[in-house]
C-alpha cells in the first residue's frame, strides 16, 4: 500500500495540489469538515478568501506521522504539516510533495489572510522535513515551488505522473488558476 502526502508550509500552494490530485485521480482527500471550519473562522478578512476551494486538512496532520498514517484509508492523499516528519518518516512506503515558496511571500500572504507572521520554528520545521524525507529510504521524494505550480502546471503534474502519483496530468494541471499568485 502507498500513502500520498502534500507537505508545506502555509501559502504555498498545499491546497491547490490537493485539490488538483483529488480531481484528477482515483485518490481521494483525506479532510476533516471540523478542521476546515476552524481554520476559515480565522480568516481576518470576509472579502479575502486565501483558499476559495478549501484547505484540505485534517485533524492530526500536525502529530508525529507514524502515530496516524496506517489509520488512513487506502486511496487517499493527505496533507501533513513538516512537523510531522521530525520523528521520522515511519516504515509505510510513501510519496510526498514539500511543497516551497520564498518566505517573504509566505509572509505577504499569510498576514493578509490571518493577520500575524508565521511562526519562525514552522520554517526551521520545514527545513529539518526536508532533510528528513531525502534521506528516507521509503519515501519518493518530490519538490514543487509555488511559482513552478502556477506558471508551468503542466510540466509539474507530469513530473508527479512520473514519480508514481496516480493522476492525469492535463486535468490535473487545468484545475490550477494562475492568479492565486498573489500576496495580498
Amino acid at each position: 500500500m502507498m500513502r500520498y502526502i502534500v507537505s508545506g508550509l502555509h501559502r504555498t500552494g498545499t491546497s491547490a495540489l490537493m485539490r488538483a490530485i483529488t480531481e484528477a485521480s482515483t485518490l481521494t482527500p483525506h479532510v476533516n469538515a471540523d478542521v476546515e471550519a476552524v481554520i476559515r473562522s480565522r480568516e481576518i478578512d470576509p472579502t479575502y478568501d486565501p483558499n476559495p476551494y478549501g484547505y484540505y486538512s485534517h485533524a492530526t496532520m500536525f502529530a508525529p506521522i507514524a502515530d496516524w498514517i496506517t489509520n488512513v484509508p487506502d486511496g487517499s492523499v493527505m496533507k501533513a504539516a513538516p512537523e510531522a516528519f521530525l520523528n521520522g518518516t515511519s516504515s509505510e512506503p510513501l510519496t510526498v510533495i514539500l511543497t516551497g515558496r520564498p518566505a517573504e511571500q509566505i509572509e505577504a500572504s499569510f498576514t493578509a489572510a490571518f493577520g500575524f507572521d508565521v511562526p519562525e520554528h514552522r520554517y526551521s520545521a520545514r527545513a529539518q522535513a526536508a532533510a528528513i524525507l531525502g534521506q528516507a529510504t521509503n519515501v519518493v521524494l518530490t519538490v514543487v515551488n509555488f511559482s513552478d505550480l502556477l506558471n508551468t502546471p503542466g510540466e509539474v503534474f507530469t513530473n508527479l505522473a512520473a514519480t508514481g502519483w496516480p493522476i492525469d496530468a492535463a486535468t490535473a494541471a487545468g484545475t490550477i488558476d494562475p492568479t492565486l499568485y498573489r500576496n495580498r
